[in-house]
């Protein structure tokens, strides 16, 4: 069950970045297309349509990224786990410590 809940994590930090950088996209160049001139100059809409893009697209790369990280986590929790069960169990070792004085 893991296995599919680390591929589904996965696979969503890939569309959530997907899906992200094109909205981000979209939404800087409406910014800029949808312009008004009597408000702000074009060099002002051009900066803040490019900071839309790029932050955007920094944003979801990021979310992305920490989504996909997670995913990596419960598969290698997984893989730990499915390991501990393998292991047989062994008894403990004592050791006698021998003092100076002993012989």
């Amino acid at each position: 069950m893991d296995h599919h809940r680390s591929a589904r994590l996965k696979r969503r930090a890939l569309i959530i970045g997907g899906l992200g950088i094109a909205l981000s996209v979209i939404i800087g160049l409406i910014y800029i297309g949808l312009r008004d001139d009597a408000t702000a100059s074009w060099a002002q809409i051009m900066f803040c349509g490019l900071l839309i893009i790029i932050l955007g697209a920094a944003l979801s790369w990021l979310v992305s990224l920490c989504v996909y990280g997670y995913g990596i986590m419960v598969e290698e929790r997984k893989q730990t786990g499915s390991r501990r069960r393998d292991r047989k169990e062994e008894p403990a070792r004592v050791s006698r410590v021998y003092m100076p004085n002993e012989m």
